[in-house]
């Protein structure tokens, strides 16, 4: 705010509790707001805070009942200075003055209006915060009571307001999100074990069936490539028992060929021996007649004593001839009949073979019309492997495989679906979790900054404000001190007021300990000391002095006065129902008064004072 700026110029009240209309005009610097108990001092107060966003006054159990009685609506509206500041105006509205106003029915309903223009209370209430102005904090605004109020508050709600107040309540509102933040961190990491373990838990239960599964159909595949193998081993084989065949069917056509030149030489030889024999027959046949005939001859010869001794001796040769010849025939039949039985021998043997080759023909026809049925088996089946055992091993292994397949047994097809999906799902949560994992290290850290930081500050602002304290108190002869509670645990840090006379130990302040006197400077004592520090351009503060004896009220009132003299920035109002025991010609002074009609006001002039 600027020198001499008042950020609140007008108050207007109409049909709002003990007023019909009024109108009261604020100056920068001091407002101080006088005049007898119940003539509607606090009214202006309470309408202020009302215009502001409060939702709950100490005077009415409801909204509806600050309408004046016998009318069915009121109006409170500010007159808000929005002049530039260094070139910023404190609203964000393009006019140097905004009208701020708050409608209450009877009914219960309300609404807020900017320049006449309704907008929501979050807007007003929003908007106003960003000034650090809150009517319900009370070092903002301190309404009648508000010392009771403050001293029942928890030391918790004394340092949050403490916090609002001056700014800082951001850096605890950081730490409590980044705490929430792990919060919902350490929920995530939960879910995702419990996910983790729970998906790990049912995937080695699917795992058993997986591998089942699995190991059944490598089997199946190993078993189409051992029958496709099988297939082209019977090829094999048949191929093999072909060339077996012909090579016999070869071995026996050499044989048959031998054996066939064989006979022709036998059957050469047969013939020349029996051509010879048939010569020496012939030959023995043609010499017996004349050997008969000179037989005959030599018989007759000697019948008749004229042979011939000559003629003797001839046919004694050709007998001797004869006879070698004849007795050579028994040996040519002898050899005839060995060369007959070679012959048949050979014959026989050639008849064999050509038995066999006509048997070994018909066996290589049915062998290669079954190779030809079972190439065509296997092609269809599969293409022929690069190396083909023997079909004894092919069918063992084709025996093993079967054996392992009847051991596994039937298998759930589903299961490998279930088994990847669930080994997914764990690499998705296990992902996850260490992404959760790092989100928690990085937030543990960011939360370890940042309570260090709020100590930090915390603990300076507080010292500040402890000296101030301390230097007010000893202006009643007394002694205080401002301490700040569970200062490790930011959540559940308090501020705790302590106060004792001067030469006595100190004593929290607490609604039971200390006397009312003691307890209202207390308590302005620490306002008075937070002020320095408060954001709001507006403050106010109603009926202070009401348990002070005259010494510390005037004190006091000197205080403020003093204080506020030197704070140009700062509007402040002041209600006491008494007069202030100083006269400031910079101080604007209103006076109240209860009339038939209802409360009333005057601005107190110069000339008066």
């Amino acid at each position: 705010m600027s020198e001499g700026r008042a950020f609140i110029r007008e108050v207007i009240l109409e049909n709002f509790m003990s007023y019909e209309y009024g109108r009261i005009t604020f100056k920068p610097g001091l407002n101080v707001i006088v005049g007898p108990n119940g003539a509607g001092k606090s009214t202006i107060l309470i309408g202020i805070s009302v215009a502001l966003g409060q939702s709950f006054t100490e005077r009415a159990k409801k909204l509806s009942d600050l309408v004046r009685r016998g009318k069915e609506i009121a109006r409170v509206t500010l007159v808000l200075d929005n002049s530039p500041v260094n070139g910023k105006r404190p609203l964000p509205y393009k006019k140097d003055t905004v009208l701020l106003s708050r409608y209450i029915r009877k009914d219960g309903s309300y609404w807020f209006e900017i320049d006449y223009k309704e907008v929501s209370k979050i807007e007003v209430v929003e908007t106003l915060r960003k000034l650090g102005l809150n009517p319900e904090n009370l070092l903002i605004i301190m309404p009648q009571g508000f010392i009771d109020k403050f001293i029942v508050m928890s030391p918790e709600e004394k340092l949050r307001m403490v916090e609002e107040a001056v700014g800082i309540a951001s850096i605890r509102e950081n730490l409590k999100e980044a705490k929430e933040r792990l919060e919902n961190i350490l929920k995530d990491e939960e879910e995702y074990q419990s996910l983790l373990e729970k998906a790990t838990e049912s995937m080695e239960k699917w795992r058993e069936q997986y591998e089942r599964l699995i190991e059944y159909r490598r089997l199946k595949k190993r078993l189409e490539e051992v029958r496709v193998e099988k297939a082209w081993a019977l090829v094999d084989k048949l191929e093999k028992t072909l060339f077996n065949l012909k090579e016999k069917r070869g071995k026996l056509e050499t044989e048959l060929r031998r054996l066939e030149l064989r006979s022709l030489d036998e059957e050469r030889e047969y013939e020349s021996v029996m051509d010879k024999l048939n010569v020496t027959v012939n030959q023995l046949i043609e010499d017996l007649g004349p050997i008969q005939e000179m037989a005959r001859k030599i018989g007759y010869l000697s019948a008749s004593s004229s042979t011939s001794e000559e003629e003797e001796k001839k046919l004694s040769r050709k007998l001797s001839d004869f006879s070698r010849k004849l007795s050579s025939i028994p040996e040519v039949a002898e050899l005839l009949a060995i060369m007959k039985g070679k012959l048949e021998v050979t014959k026989y043997r050639i008849n064999q073979i050509k038995s066999d080759m006509r048997k070994l023909g018909r066996e290589i026809r049915e062998v290669e019309e079954e190779l030809e049925r079972e190439r065509e088996s296997a092609e269809r089946i599969g293409k022929r492997p690069s190396e083909v055992r023997s079909l004894t091993e092919v069918e063992d292994e084709e025996k093993a495989i079967l054996a392992q397949l009847r051991a596994i047994g039937a298998v759930a097809e589903e299961a490998e679906k279930a088994y990847l999906d669930l080994k997914s799902k764990i690499e998705e949560y296990r992902a996850k979790l260490e992404r959760v994992k790092e989100n928690k290290r990085a937030t543990l850290k960011e939360i370890a900054e940042r309570s260090e930081e709020w100590r930090a500050v915390i603990k300076g602002l507080l010292k500040s404000i402890d000296r101030e304290f301390q230097a007010i108190l000893s202006t009643l002869n007394t002694h205080g001190h401002v301490e700040l509670i569970n200062e490790e645990e930011p959540d559940k840090a308090g501020l705790v007021l302590k106060v004792g006379a001067k030469g006595t130990p100190l004593v929290t302040l607490d609604a039971y300990t200390q006397s009312g006197g003691e307890k209202s400077s207390t308590v302005m004592a620490f306002l008075l000391a937070t002020q320095k520090h408060v954001l709001s351009p507006f403050r106010a503060v109603d009926e202070f002095d009401v348990h002070m004896d005259p010494v510390n009220r005037e004190l006091f009132f000197k205080a403020i006065h003093s204080y506020f003299k030197e704070e140009k920035d700062v509007q402040y109002i002041v209600i006491s129902p008494g007069f202030p025991p100083f006269f400031d010609p910079d101080v604007h002074y209103i006076m109240v008064q209860k009339t038939v009609r209802g409360s009333e006001l005057k601005v107190v002039s110069r000339e008066a004072r």
